[in-house]
């Protein structure tokens, strides 16, 4: 038996990938493995080596990454209930499926396979079924599979099978892609709603590829506006989450006008080009420029200036929602599970709001971006994970003067901060403290380590307000903290003023690692080697 391999990434970042090993010559799946990422000792788990025993002999498959970080497993084929040696029935007889599509779920975390389900059946007889395409649905909650059935040589049919991650199905809807016209190479999912097939025209020479465009109910919308491309060429193509769609080829292109005025790509052979076309967005009404169609709004609005010292923000959806083990980021700044006390759904489900930690928006004229990632929510009817939010979407920034706002807000920042946003040129000191089995590494280090030690300290810290370096001082000398049992050492800091009143003052820069580091669990504090060792307990101290 000749085997093949086959890698599928997770949508998680950083989550895991599994190895798939199946046989070449029927495409049986015969094994996976569960591959976690390294840990921090560099090494690789594996979690899972299982024998895929109860998927039919022949089936065609495939394989796909879920939103939640699972995977789905589709399989098309005959009914192996239904032999050749059954007696012939009249097509309008038939009762029992010739043809079948099943879906098998490996759940996240733990690897666990699910029992085939049923997604959809054919009675009536066909000379072939294929799976074209499938994803996770971006304009509504769920899963889908494109599979295109043959019921004769000359007729070609597609049709879209909506389902869940429990296994039942929605009503299937067909494509209304006219293949008297086009023979389909490929169908793509649209992240904004709806599809793009890439298709060669027929009874034409020489052979001329387009794209077509089709709603998500599967309605013709028109052709893309990208020029026809010439020859019978394999072109590698996708499509972005912004609705463009890309294509590389092996040679270079001349663009020409044909009669009806229709642009056409010639090859020059003049070597390896790359080309993309914008496909419009279906979905218009809903699209608020999240990439996501199912949020309505948020607050602060994208490209919206926020007030110093802002520390709720929000996602409202369409529809209600319930949270779920996704995150929300603040990139560089904080980053949290939906499903915690920093994260609160409205009463009528279907506004998130979440909290910031004072420190967060705390540069003035600074750009913010937040990122909310697949599965932080789940749709409430249906509890099937929702795509989030990307990087660099949804970006707003802080005010580049501080000014002054209403008495409630005032209260806050004064609650928050000594001399809220004010440029002062003092220069001010602080302490932290390390934690107990840090303290005593450190007391044992060389006086070079020490001093090593620090200068990563002091940088990490800048990091994570951000400052540059050169705002904070400190050296080797250190002491033990009397005021605890344990032995633990408090290790001193020199803040240095700033240049301009757009420069955080030394007292803000100090409450802003306090916070930091007494949230440091959801904080960048956790994230570097050394500030990960600070006690939260203690925070960074005004002295």
């Amino acid at each position: 038996m000749r085997e093949g391999n086959l890698v599928i990434l997770s949508l998680i970042k950083n989550f895991d990938f599994f190895f798939f090993c199946f046989d070449l010559i029927d495409f049986r799946l015969s094994k996976f493995q569960l591959i976690v990422p390294r840990d921090k000792d560099g090494n690789v788990n594996v979690k899972g080596n299982t024998k895929m025993t109860n998927i039919p002999e022949g089936h065609k498959f495939e394989i796909f990454p879920t939103l939640d970080g699972g995977y789905g497993f589709i399989t098309v084929g005959k009914n192996p209930n239904v032999t050749e040696s059954q007696p012939k029935i009249p097509p309008e007889l038939l009762v029992v499926p010739s043809w079948i599509v099943n879906v098998i779920f490996i759940r996240p975390y733990t690897g666990e396979i699910t029992q085939p389900s049923l997604i959809y059946s054919r009675v009536a007889l066909a000379i072939d079924m294929n799976i074209e395409l499938c994803d996770n649905m971006y304009d509504s909650p769920g899963l889908m599979c494109i599979i295109s059935i043959q019921p004769n040589a000359d007729v070609i049919n597609y049709v879209k099978i909506g389902f869940l991650s429990n296994g039942s199905t929605k009503e299937p809807t067909k494509l209304e892609i006219d293949t008297n016209a086009y023979s389909v190479d490929r169908i793509y999912s649209l992240y904004n709603g709806g599809y793009v097939a890439s298709v060669r025209l027929k009874d034409t020479l020489p052979i001329t590829s387009t794209g077509i465009i089709y709603y998500s109910k599967g309605n013709l919308f028109r052709e893309w506006d990208c020029p026809r491309i010439v020859g019978n060429l394999i072109v590698p193509q996708g499509t972005f989450p912004n609705n463009t769609f890309w294509m590389f080829s092996d040679g270079g292109y001349n663009e020409v006008n044909e009669t009806n005025s229709k642009s056409l790509i010639e090859d020059n052979n003049s070597g390896w080009s790359m080309m993309t076309t914008n496909i419009q967005r279906l979905a218009m009404p809903f699209d608020k420029g999240y990439n996501n169609l199912n949020v309505n709004t948020t607050l602060p609005e994208i490209g919206e200036t926020i007030n110093l010292g802002t520390t709720l923000f929000s996602i409202t959806y369409y529809k209600p929602v319930v949270t779920s083990v996704g995150t929300g980021q603040l990139i560089l700044k904080q980053s949290y599970s939906a499903n915690t006390p920093f994260a609160l759904l409205s009463q009528d489900k279907k506004t998130l709001t979440l909290s910031a930690l004072n420190s967060t928006f705390n540069n003035p004229g600074k750009n913010y971006t937040v990122v909310i990632d697949d599965n932080a929510v789940k749709d409430l009817s249906f509890e099937e994970p929702l795509l989030g939010i990307s990087p660099n979407l949804w970006i707003f920034s802080t005010e580049s003067v501080p000014q002054r706002h209403n008495s409630m807000i005032e209260s806050f920042l004064l609650k928050n901060y000594s001399t809220p946003f004010v440029y002062t040129t003092a220069q001010e000191h602080a302490l932290v403290r390390l934690m107990g089995d840090a303290s005593f590494n450190f007391k044992d280090l060389s006086d070079t380590q020490k001093s090593k030690f620090v200068q990563s300290l002091l940088s990490e810290l800048a990091q994570c307000v951000p400052v540059p370096p050169s705002r904070l001082y400190t050296n080797t000398r250190f002491q033990w903290d009397p005021d605890v049992d344990s032995k633990q050492i408090l290790l001193k800091f020199k803040i240095l003023p700033g240049k301009n009143e757009q420069d955080l003052s030394a007292e803000n820069i100090i409450n802003s690692l306090d916070n930091m580091i007494k949230y440091k669990d959801i904080s960048p504090i956790s994230h570097s080697i050394h500030t990960a060792m600070l006690d939260s307990n203690y925070g960074f101290v005004l002295k």
